[in-house]
């Protein structure tokens, strides 16, 4: 067959960089050339071997952190190595470690974490936006805004976002850019037409395009199209697309779309695939969409095909993706292997259930035997009590009246916990009733999130409520969880207002914690009242923690010492100060050399 030719078809496009780049003259981005991001390993598939310091940090409570310990051991790591911590931290859920690698991975490295970044970016903004801040700071808001289109994530691209960088005409760039994503766009349109008449000729011409962004979008666009007519010759060709990277985005690109029409066939093609974390993303897209169509099949094939944390995964897939969770309760439930491996997906299925036809399922739950009875039970309450707090509470009384409850306080806990964001006030209400265990770390999160929401429509209402509280908050050791769940919701609308509440509290781990949000949310703004409420922390290494996170998000080169100067810091800890300036890659200077 003969190639077809894109020259005309292209010359339609807006005079830009596409149509310089390709045959239409002069670009002009072209004397800038773009940002690469591709890793020559796609992160994705490390090796994630074990390390004795990584699986304690892990596993390392919020509360008994060392951040300057961490900010150590995390520079002693070799570049794959901190990218393959940072991957076992977000898939296992360690969000304070997560946290911690992102300000240091951002500052030292943030080509490296944004070629991560770019293929979990839904996962991964908070590390994205770090990292291009510091890449704006080192090569300048152009090379940053480049790097955040080569993201792909339109997100990225905010004027909250692009305000960082404090440069003239950046909203004017900002249009230029966006214009420039939809011409990417078009490119990607153009190629899936080209499939339609001549896929291989379509296929082979965007590989050759030298324009590494046209390339990419020229790709996107053949591997989209061709997965829809002949889905296994269009993977056999994305195998063979180079960089690796887009290699696996290619790839990816196909499963999916053969997922979606064809799920039975691409099942066929996944069990045959190596178990690795990079066929998780490919293994859920598959789940979701033949869930939805055969969810007897999805389910049966997941039970024979399916293991770890793919498992998991596809799950969770699996009951997020069935439109009926009343017929397929009864399913889920005969699937002892299931059941046994993955309990939450019941749960999680009943919970939906609740949310549609709370009786039924309500009914259901208390109709099985065995443990899963009082799980199902709290599941379908809680699902409830996020469409109608009122009423789930009413039939929660009822049965408790009638006798019919063995597990009275797992029930208020459910209530509650589906009450937080609908209507917080009633959730912490309805817990005080009889479930207020400050020792539950399942309690503990629920009065924490209605907290934070509370804050966030009347936040003088929730600081008196925990007024009246913060002797036995402070007493039980969370008291720190729950105050930086207000604090950080109530400081986005009202600092002033948060800042005099903070001061009349009493010395405290709790108080402490809120001192922590609150200098962490106030450096956007002040810096300087930032690092003097640092300084307020009533214990030494708290201090010191609270320091070494704020530096981490710091770009280099930004003055700090000058700002820390002013804060009164004690004496006793300047050396430590000093110590986490260098660490975190502000200088050798100490602030108070020459003073």
């Amino acid at each position: 067959m003969q190639r077809s030719t894109i020259v005309l078809t292209l010359a339609a496009f807006p005079l830009g960089w596409i149509g310089g780049i390709l045959f239409l003259g002069e670009s002009r981005l072209t004397s800038d050339p773009p940002l690469e991001l591709e890793p020559e390993t796609p992160y994705s598939v490390l090796s994630l071997t074990s390390n004795g310091e990584l699986d304690r940090l892990l596993t390392c409570p919020e509360a008994d952190r060392d951040l300057l310990a961490e900010l150590e051991f995390l520079a002693g790591l070799s570049d794959d190595a901190l990218a393959g911590a940072y991957e076992r931290a977000r898939l296992e859920g360690a969000y304070g470690l997560m946290r911690a690698i992102e300000g240091y991975w951002a500052l030292r490295d943030p080509r490296g974490a944004l070629a991560y970044a770019k293929w979990h970016i839904d996962e991964c903004e908070d590390l994205a936006a770090k990292a291009l801040a510091h890449l704006a700071e080192e090569e300048g808001p152009e090379s940053s805004v480049r790097a955040a289109l080569d993201l792909g994530h339109k997100g990225l691209l905010t004027d909250k976002n692009m305000s960082i960088w404090k440069e003239d005409r950046v909203s004017e760039r900002l249009d230029s850019y966006r214009a420039e994503l939809e011409e990417q766009s078009l490119i990607a349109r153009t190629f899936a037409e080209l499939v339609e008449s001549d896929p291989q000729g379509a296929a082979e011409q965007a590989l050759e395009l030298e324009d590494r962004r046209a390339r990419r979008e020229a790709v996107r666009g053949v591997a989209r199209a061709w997965a829809e007519a002949e889905p296994q010759a269009a993977l056999t060709w994305a195998k063979e697309v180079r960089p690796d990277a887009l290699r696996q985005e290619s790839t990816r690109l196909v499963l999916s779309r053969w997922a979606n029409n064809d799920p039975a066939q691409c099942a066929e093609h996944v069990s045959g695939l190596p178990k690795s974390l990079s066929s998780i993303p490919v293994i859920e897209e598959l789940v979701e969409a033949w869930g939805a169509s055969a969810p007897e099949d999805a389910l049966a094939w997941i039970g024979d095909e399916v293991s770890g944390l793919a498992l998991d995964k596809a799950m969770d897939a699996w009951v997020n993706s069935v439109s009926q969770p009343e017929e397929l309760a009864d399913l889920l439930l005969s699937q002892n292997d299931l059941i046994e491996r993955r309990p939450e997906a019941l749960e999680g299925l009943v919970a939906r259930w609740g949310e549609e036809d709370p009786a039924r399922a309500m009914d259901w739950a208390m109709a099985q035997e065995g443990a899963f009875s009082e799980h199902g039970v709290r599941a379908a309450l809680r699902g409830w009590a996020e469409q109608s707090p009122a009423e789930a509470l009413e039939y929660m009384e009822g049965l408790q009246e009638e006798g019919m409850v063995d597990d009275a306080e797992g029930m208020i806990t459910a209530v509650a916990a589906g009450m937080s964001s609908a209507d917080p006030e009633m959730a912490l209400t309805v817990l005080e009733s009889g479930a207020f265990d400050l020792e539950d770390r399942e309690t503990i999160g629920i009065i924490a999130d209605s907290l934070s929401n509370w804050a966030d429509t009347s936040p003088n209402e929730a600081a008196e409520w925990m007024e009246g509280r913060l002797d036995s908050l402070v007493d039980s050791g969370s008291g720190w969880w729950m105050i930086r769940g207000l604090v950080t919701t109530w400081v986005e609308s009202d600092p002033q207002g948060v800042e005099s509440w903070v001061a009349e509290l009493p010395e405290s781990r709790a108080t402490d914690s809120a001192i922590q949000s609150l200098a962490h949310n106030l450096m956007a703004t002040d810096r300087e009242a930032a690092f003097r409420w640092a300084s307020r922390a009533s214990d030494a290494n708290f201090r010191m923690n609270i320091l070494t996170n704020m530096l981490a998000d710091l770009p280099r080169h930004s003055g700090v010492a000058e700002v820390l100067a002013q804060a009164p810091f004690a004496d006793e800890d300047r050396p430590t100060i000093d110590k986490i300036i260098h660490k975190s890659g502000h200088g050798a200077m100490s602030p108070w050399e020459g003073r």
